[in-house]
């Protein structure tokens, strides 16, 4: 059962007990229904409550900014929309994002004003006939803990055999022999300046300047610092963007020539106002949505243990890919938190502007899948998402449990020096690797605060300016957590994707997990496929080993889908003469608007009555749409004209034949509706045979039925059910266990 189906159980528990509900909503009323039975329906209050305690349920969850996400159901439209919007007096910022993605999806973004009209606003968008759900706008952490160690030990070299005992667990030392580091040609090393890695954190202090914050009355003034380890980097940079205050190549964020600050973008902007794209905002100097400088530190050692240059005097920093391009995109505070908002943002932005590989180490709760779009536009655009498992304890969080649906996203937990998973790493069947960190974290230089205030943020009068206290900027840091295992697996995803830039996202996925060392006897939850491999990965980089395909996502039942897939059910029409097949579509409100609306999806679907029998339209290739399928009454041959939302197969000659015979003849058998018996996803032949009682199943493969004739699955050898006796009704799940 997934996490989310399992809290709305609890939340529906937690409303009949308080409604005092304690049996079925089943009343007799002779009067008023000839059959004695009457089924009394939830009212609207009853709603509203359940959705009260609903919602009640989700912001406990640690949330941020008032803003929540409300998914429409298909074919709401625009005025819609915005009459829902006026009605509960609440605020559409969706055009101010100004993202396709979550237009296309149905999706808007709603601001509540303050923390006090966040339940009940939330509470009304989610009773709303119109809405299919909402979603708070909840809090990611940082995966990691620090240490300060700096006067504890020695200053290390570039490479201390104790310290950076996680280099030789993961054969770094070894893939860098490889790779021809320390010979006079040594173009190989260190990956390629043509990847691009987006580091979506709490920024990179790659810069120093000062900041001012202007007020009326006062000044804030800020330094950020520039760690040393990131000399030399590497930064992307965005030809088309220049530091003027402006917004030069049109992609919506200002002055983003190295990558951009989500956080700062969000936060900063006026949304009440009626220009909030502008670059310019009160205590945000222009264009700081396009500084990523680190007010944190936890970015800066991740993009350290990625990119930071070997041998560069830095003593204890040195990466695994100091070639590849580095995108910072700032999506964590001063805090090291972030939110939905942020992350879908941040993703977009890395995919929009050409990274190949994301790095992602948080960990937070998506219960209702905002992530799923953005996740499979970058596996759309091969793109590769590396995320950490989490520090719980417990079971993989969000985002990288999406490794279960999605072949473009690896997670990734924690090992020690004993090669067993760390005690804070979480674990599970979604878990595809570990990376060496260990209980005490890994060495790296870096500035626990990248931004120095002032003497304690005193406000000064304009003008007047004060020196910065003397104090030790950079310090020696282990850092535990799985933060800083991801960017480990990302480093070496950047070297495999330089050495053969011809992977596709899901051979770069195989390449890298399936190239690890095998840990605890095989697959396991604990370290996944095993130990990260970075000399195994180059070893296999023309040669990537192939792993199983991930889980196919949960789809909605049969039942509720529709020629296309929009969940509302239309009007399909087959003319016995012409043997066209014509769909009028719903809109949720009328049928294609009337006689001249509706759509001719197919000319000729070439199925005779005479030879013909049409079966239910149901979707067997488990793309959310019904198809046709038809069973050839003389040869037993059963067809499928697939619907692609538009049309069916093309036309007559479009029809892809799924099985060249059945097996099933009418003399013997009796066809019944095709349904998804086996909890795929996929609707299957069902056949009962009135001589013998038996009924037989075909399930399909999304590419056929059964494999061919031969193929079929028997199911039951003897139902018991004589048709002089029985009635077979159009099968369905009555027990709830889809």
């Amino acid at each position: 059962m997934s996490k989310k189906i399992s809290n709305l159980l609890i939340v529906f528990i937690i409303f009949i007990t308080t409604t005092g509900i304690v049996n079925p909503v089943l009343a007799i009323d002779k009067n008023s229904d000839p059959s004695g039975l009457k089924i009394i329906k939830p009212t609207s209050e009853d709603n509203l409550k359940l959705a009260r305690i609903q919602v009640e349920e989700e912001l406990k969850e640690p949330h941020k900014n008032n803003f929540f996400f409300v998914k429409y159901k298909k074919g709401v439209s625009a005025e819609k929309k915005k009459s829902i919007t006026s009605k509960n007096e609440a605020e559409d910022l969706s055009k101010a994002f100004n993202n396709p993605l979550l237009e296309k999806k149905d999706i808007s973004i709603i601001k509540a004003g303050d923390e006090s009209k966040l339940k009940d606003l939330m509470t009304k968008f989610k009773v709303d006939d119109n809405v299919e759900w909402v979603q708070s706008n909840n809090i990611f952490k940082k995966s990691a803990w620090t240490r300060d160690d700096n006067t504890k030990r020695a200053t290390p070299n570039d490479y201390d055999p104790v310290k950076h005992w996680y280099y030789d667990k993961k054969k770094l030392p070894e893939a860098y022999y490889d790779q021809g580091c320390g010979l006079i040609d040594d173009s190989a090393c260190g990956g390629s300046n043509n990847v691009v890695v987006a580091v979506l954190d709490s920024g990179l202090a790659f810069e120093n300047r000062e900041r001012y914050f202007y007020h009326p009355t006062a000044t804030y003034y800020t330094y950020f610092y520039k760690a040393p380890e990131i000399n030399g980097i590497d930064l992307w940079i965005n030809e088309g963007e220049s530091y003027d205050h402006n917004d030069n190549d049109n992609n919506g964020f200002c002055d983003d020539v190295h990558g951009i600050n989500i956080e700062h973008w969000i936060t900063g902007h006026d949304w009440d106002s009626d220009d909030a794209w502008r670059c310019t905002n009160n205590f945000i100097e222009s264009g700081d949505e396009g500084k990523m400088d680190d007010e944190e530190g936890h970015g800066t050692f991740v993009t350290g243990i990625i990119s930071s240059l070997i041998d560069n005097g830095a003593d204890t920093s040195f990466g695994i890919a100091p070639k590849v391009q580095i995108m910072p995109v700032r999506i964590l505070d001063h805090w090291g938190e972030t939110d939905l908002i942020s992350v879908y943002m941040g993703i977009y932005y890395a995919v929009h502007e050409g990274a190949d590989i994301i790095n992602l180490s948080i960990e937070g709760n998506d219960s209702e899948g905002i992530l799923i779009d953005v996740i499979q536009y970058a596996k759309d655009n091969n793109v590769l998402i590396v995320a950490s498992s989490g520090n719980g304890n417990t079971n993989i969080n969000y985002p990288a449990v999406y490794s279960r649906y999605f072949d473009n996203v690896i997670s990734v937990g924690a090992s020690t020096e004993s090669n067993s998973r760390a005690s804070y790493s979480n674990y599970g069947t979604d878990l595809n690797m570990v990376a060496p960190v260990g209980e005490n974290g890994v060495w790296h230089q870096t500035y626990q605060d990248t931004e120095y205030w002032h003497d304690n943020n005193i406000l000064y009068q304009p003008g007047t300016r004060r020196s910065a206290r003397d104090f030790s900027k950079f310090a020696y840091h282990t850092w535990a957590g799985t933060s800083f295992a991801a960017p480990q697996v990302t480093a070496a995803a950047a070297l495999a994707l330089s050495a053969n830039p011809n992977l596709t996202v899901r051979q770069l996925h195989d390449l890298v997990v399936g190239s690890s060392t095998v840990l605890g006897g095989g697959v396991n939850p604990n370290t996944g496929y095993g130990l990260l491999n970075v000399q195994a990965i180059l070893h296999n980089v023309n040669n990537p080993p192939v792993l199983p395909d991930p889980e196919p996502f949960p789809l909605p039942p049969v039942s509720s889908r529709s020629a296309n897939g929009d969940t509302l059910k239309d009007i399909i029409a087959f003319n016995t003469t012409t043997r066209q097949i014509d769909v009028t579509l719903s809109t949720g409100q009328d049928f294609g608007g009337g006689f001249n609306g509706f759509q001719l999806w197919n000319s000729n679907s070439g199925y005779s009555p005479k030879d013909w029998l049409l079966l239910k339209p149901a979707d067997v290739d488990g793309d959310g749409d019904v198809d046709i399928i038809a069973f050839n009454k003389i040869n037993g041959q059963i067809d499928v004209s697939l619907s692609d939302g538009k049309s069916f197969g093309g036309g007559w000659k479009g029809y892809q034949v799924w099985n060249t015979r059945s097996g099933y003849s009418l003399s013997s058998w009796v066809l019944l509706d095709p349904a998804d018996v086996t909890g795929d996803g996929l609707a299957d032949i069902i056949a009962f045979n009135p001589s013998s009682r038996q009924i037989d199943v075909t399930p399909s493969t999304g590419r056929n039925f059964g494999n061919g004739y031969k193929g079929y699955q028997v199911w039951n050898t003897n139902s018991g059910y004589s048709l002089n006796s029985w009635t077979l009704l159009s099968p369905a799940d009555v027990n709830g266990d889809r």
